[in-house]
């Protein structure tokens, strides 16, 4: 009887260990499977839109025209200005639009044509992926890595007492760029914010800086204003097209 009571103890004393471990093992898996899912962060999407009040430099060959905002506002056909993001983790996306369609007339005093209408389409499309390689909630720094297009259709219409005589040009390259983009929060709702992109290609280059501030209103709508220089420069057979543009931007986003 004793000996079947200390056999009944030890038997006992195995299945609560048993019984603990098993706890201790499945509690620690909750564990873990609940910090793997906080550290899965959701899909954020960002649409922005914004006002790049910018004074336009062209040199084409050896004639070179320039545009404040105030004429290209005044002479503006449409345009559109924004930006399409996305992040997941520290990988992010980012897709940049700017298009601007202008007429414009300056005289022109040389018989028998005594005026030039010019129409001009410009279009510069940046999309670059990046991957935060620090982040936290006070700052931020992500190097990119994709591509740029520009493309320009103009076309000028000699006027007068003639018979109008046209000319027309246009042009689309695309260029791969790296960049780095990094923000910091400087302000409880006030962050500070950069973006660097650069051409690889010699021939067609493209370089922008994009500081701005940001304030948030909420955590969906964001105001920003920052100062933009974009210069995109192009040289086939000999001839150099330069696009130059820098001036202050001012916009709002929506995140979901």
């Amino acid at each position: 009887m004793v000996f079947f009571m200390i056999s009944l103890v030890r038997y006992m004393k195995k299945i609560l260990i048993s019984i603990f471990l098993l706890a201790h093992f499945c509690s620690h898996s909750s564990e873990v499977e609940t910090e793997q899912i906080n550290n899965i962060e959701p899909w954020n999407f960002n649409l922005s839109f914004y006002v790049y009040m910018a004074k336009t430099r062209v040199t084409d060959g050896d004639i070179e025209s320039v545009l404040d905002f105030d004429d290209a506002v005044s002479n503006m056909n449409f345009a559109f200005m924004g930006t399409f993001g996305f992040k997941k983790n520290q990988w992010n996306f980012v897709f940049d639009v700017l298009y601007f369609d202008e007429t414009i007339d300056s005289p022109f005093n040389n018989p028998p044509y005594n005026k030039i209408r010019t129409d001009t389409r410009n279009t510069v499309l940046t999309s670059t992926f990046g991957y935060d390689f620090i982040k936290n909630n006070d700052y931020s720094l992500a190097p990119q890595l994709g591509v740029n297009m520009y493309r320009y259709d103009n076309k000028m219409d000699f006027l007068g007492d003639s018979k109008p005589y046209l000319l027309e040009a246009d042009g689309t390259w695309f260029d791969p760029v790296i960049g780095l983009n990094g923000s910091a929060k400087i302000y409880k709702q006030c962050d500070f914010d950069f973006n660097v992109v650069y051409g690889l290609w010699d021939d067609g280059r493209i370089i922008q800086t994009f500081p701005r501030l940001i304030y948030h209103i909420n955590n969906t709508w964001q105001i920003g204003l920052g100062y933009r220089q974009l210069r995109i420069r192009h040289i086939q057979d000999g001839d150099k097209y330069i696009f130059r543009q820098e001036g202050p931007v001012i916009g709002f986003s929506y995140n979901w």
